[in-house]
């Protein structure tokens, strides 16, 4: 990466902090029409807010856009990086600015090819204000059978910085990323181990969350529809007649997802059969669900039921809910599975 050496002005507010040096402490303490002295700081970036253990920066993140805002929370720094850098723990990201305090937004996968996200209007310019900074979900990636790809992984993050100039030690900040792309898979299955065909039922996951503010938090804007990126049968065994267990299933990428008891995400499979609804049914709906109760119940059975869910829905990114048809093709039963743990679950009436 080829950093910006604002060498003309290093160079002039060295000599100048050196002629001062028995006169004052600072480069701009005596003469405030002088250009304030530029210091070295290096920003580290990780992602441990997860799940698992350890950083997984360098694992995740392919690309990164970084904004450094001053006190008057004015954009007065950009950097992009897109180098095979991200790659190296060790790395680190040099900025040159006047002493003062700071505060650093990031954000990992905009500046990718396969970019999700983008910018809400214009790319914030040099002296733009920190309250314009949002991102929103591209146009047209929630409909995901249309593309045959997830969304691609999305982060962000911020820290303070404090730049001093009294000082020859370089300033540093950690910048810590979160993930704000989820994956839900949604899976069918017969009690009586028939195969379950996917093109009888179409899935949905509807949710009010592809704009997002600079704090991360999110932006009403209505809701969105998601639709499977994947979808199709996976064979899980054998029945005793030697005939082949397979399952249905669904793979729904959604962007963050918040607790929000107005406008709750919700899983949604319907017969995809348009005919007039079978007998006793009002509708073709298979099942309708409130998909942060489901989390509470996945967040309760995982051991991890004292840590705020808020936390928990922004640490864990990957759930598998499997669902239990009877002889009609209606909702039985529910089974969670998080990454290596299944629970059962027989009664979650009322949803």
């Amino acid at each position: 990466m080829k950093f910006l050496k604002k060498q003309y002005i290093t160079s002039f507010c060295s000599a100048i902090c050196l002629a001062l040096t028995m006169i004052a402490t600072s480069c701009d303490a005596v003469y405030d029409d002088l250009r304030p002295c530029v210091t070295e700081a290096e920003l580290r970036f990780i992602y441990d807010y997860h799940m698992e253990r350890g950083n997984a920066f360098m694992y995740n993140v392919d690309c990164l856009t970084v904004y450094i805002y001053d006190s008057d929370s004015k954009l007065v720094e950009k950097r992009i990086e897109t180098g095979s850098c991200l790659a190296d723990e060790d790395w680190r990201m040099r900025v040159e600015l006047p002493g003062g305090d700071y505060h650093v937004v990031a954000y990992g996968g905009m500046e990718c090819d396969k970019a999700s996200f983008e910018h809400t209007g214009e790319t914030p310019a040099i002296g733009s204000a920190e309250s314009s900074l949002a991102v929103n979900l591209k146009g047209g990636l929630h409909e995901g059978a249309a593309l045959g790809e997830p969304l691609h992984d999305h982060f962000w993050g911020e820290a303070d910085l404090k730049i001093n100039t009294d000082t020859d030690e370089v300033d540093k900040a950690t910048v810590e990323m979160r993930k704000n792309t989820n994956n839900i898979r949604v899976v069918l299955q017969h009690l009586s181990g028939e195969p379950v065909d996917p093109d009888m039922f179409d899935f949905q996951l509807i949710a009010d969350n592809t704009h997002m503010a600079a704090d991360n938090s999110l932006v009403s804007r209505g809701e969105t529809v998601y639709t499977p990126w994947a979808k199709g049968t996976t064979a899980i065994g054998l029945l005793p007649d030697g005939s082949e267990l397979s399952n249905a299933y669904a793979q729904i990428s959604t962007s963050r997802i918040v607790e929000n008891p107005g406008a709750n995400p919700r899983l949604r499979v319907t017969r995809a059969d348009k005919k007039a609804p079978r007998a006793g049914d009002s509708d073709n709906t298979v099942l309708d669900l409130d998909l942060i109760y489901l989390i509470k119940l996945a967040r309760q059975q995982n051991n991890v039921n004292e840590m705020p869910l808020q936390e928990y829905l922004d640490r864990e990114s990957r759930w598998s809910f499997i669902f239990l048809l009877d002889e009609n093709n209606n909702y039985y039963s529910l089974r969670i599975k998080v990454n290596d743990w299944e629970v059962r679950i027989n009664n979650i009436e009322g949803l």
